[in-house]
């Protein structure tokens, strides 16, 4: 179970290193995009990485460079990031009703 664990908490710091790398490259453009139009983006893109993951275990088409392991971790992500936004909401919500 501990080396479990150990794994675990491995997967972590990979998502945390792509998710900088990502924002080193990118900026907060998966954040300030839900801002702009709603949680339904963020719905949208983990909604199409996970019909790559279908077609990925249908084997309907080849992937280059793309494995089922990249788009799990993009997904869990996109969810992380997701949650942030919604913890950051809901404090921005409870600053407005202290004013």
């Amino acid at each position: 179970m501990e080396n479990k664990k150990v794994e675990f908490e491995d997967i972590l710091h990979e998502m945390k290193d792509i998710y900088e790398m990502k924002n080193h490259d990118y900026g907060n453009s998966f954040g300030e995009t839900i801002q702009e139009f709603g949680y339904v983006v963020a719905i949208a893109r983990i909604n199409d990485k996970i019909k790559r993951l279908k077609k990925m275990v249908k084997g309907d088409t080849m992937f280059v460079n793309e494995r089922m392991r990249d788009n799990l971790l993009d997904i869990a992500n996109y969810c992380v990031i997701t949650i942030l936004e919604l913890d950051n909401e809901e404090v921005d919500e409870q600053k407005e009703g202290m004013e």
